[in-house]
């Protein structure tokens, strides 16, 4: 039996019989078996080009949501797919996320073994971890080859509460992981059973993101990175996490503060009115220069060069409007750290993105 979750390049096996996992049988059982002979290996001879961006998209079923890359798509052929309880995400050059919900109890540790047993990898050494976003369960990240000798991994996690579990399985080969990490993230951070847990993930203060020197801050409406330096200050007067925070750098007196506005709004208007009451923050104010561009958003900004007690200074405003609501952000900093804190501010611009 050839193996979906051969992990890309080659092919493997991910077993070939379903096993008892515990508790009431039948649909599991049966979706089990699909889970484990759903597979086929998708081969890659060449290294993929390097990553782009692409926005996430939402998928909203009766039972969950999630979040995903535009540039992954749902395998409606694979064998047993059905949207609200058996499917794969597929991403690029052979990176999966395969789903499998349960309208019944498991066992976690029993779930996860049934496809830790089928992994199809060789030379496997196997880690385990207990929480896949906001769910805490039975984890195994697995990591070795697969048969055409691809150093490759799988991410394989159970969940299951009173009357309903889960069981997802992230697959990849190495050399394509950079390609499809944002995927996996965008997908673990934001996957939410409905009835389980109604509001969005409560990430406000930014999610550690593995191997990067980053955090992910994920919304209902938006999602950005910012460096593991900064934090959020939610305790700032007026703090909400979906409409007004401030991102504090390692020096507190420079800092960035998002809003999201609501509403059919003019740019131009929402950043003159802005201006006006941010202009006594500069003491005195040198110069001024239009921009038109923050990370991926067009709009109307304004940069104000000046003084604070004495020393250079720099203030930029901007605000894109987007039917129903807008985006204003404001960056404060003194100009000697500008080296410093420059590439984390571009950094928020070119990560922010819109949801919803």
């Amino acid at each position: 039996m050839t193996s979906r979750f051969d992990v890309g390049a080659g092919r493997g096996t991910c077993g070939s019989a379903p096993r008892s996992v515990g508790g009431p049988r039948g649909a599991r059982l049966a979706f089990l078996a699909l889970f484990l002979a759903a597979c086929a290996g998708k081969e890659k001879d060449e290294p993929p080009p390097p990553p782009q961006h692409f926005p996430n998209v939402e998928l909203r079923r009766p039972g969950f949501r999630l979040l995903h890359p535009e540039n992954w798509t749902i395998d409606a052929g694979v064998q047993g797919y059905d949207p609200d309880r058996f499917f794969f995400l597929d991403g690029p050059d052979g990176a999966t996320v395969a789903f499998m919900l349960l309208d019944e109890a498991a066992e976690p540790p029993q779930l996860a073994a049934t496809m830790v047993r089928d992994h199809g990898l060789v030379e496997a050494h196997e880690t385990p971890f207990t929480t896949w976003g906001r769910y805490e369960g039975t984890g195994v990240d697995v990591h070795g080859k697969n048969e055409a000798g691809v150093p490759a991994g799988m991410r394989i996690f159970a969940w299951s509460g009173p009357q309903r579990s889960f069981l997802v399985a992230e697959s990849y080969v190495d050399y394509a992981y950079a390609g499809a990490r944002a995927g996996f993230e965008a997908i673990e951070l934001s996957f939410a059973l409905t009835g389980t847990e109604e509001r969005w993930p409560d990430v406000a203060l930014g999610t550690p993101v593995e191997d990067t020197d980053e955090r992910l801050l994920v919304r209902s409406g938006f999602e950005l990175r910012f460096p593991d330096t900064w934090k959020v200050d939610a305790g700032a007067p007026g703090y909400d996490a979906d409409r007004f925070f401030t991102l504090v750098t390692p020096y507190a007196s420079s800092w960035m503060v998002v809003q999201m506005l609501e509403g059919e709004l003019d740019a131009g208007a929402v950043l003159e009115e802005a201006r006006a009451g941010l202009a006594p923050i500069l003491e005195v104010t040198r110069s001024e220069e239009p921009f038109d561009r923050w990370g991926r958003f067009a709009g109307h900004g304004v940069e104000l060069k000046g003084d604070v007690g004495g020393l250079a200074a720099t203030l930029r405003v901007f605000a894109h409007a987007a039917p129903g609501r807008a985006l204003l952000v404001t960056e404060f900093y003194y100009d000697e750290l500008k080296d410093e804190l420059e590439p984390g501010f571009r950094g928020v611009a070119a990560s922010f993105q819109l949801r919803g």
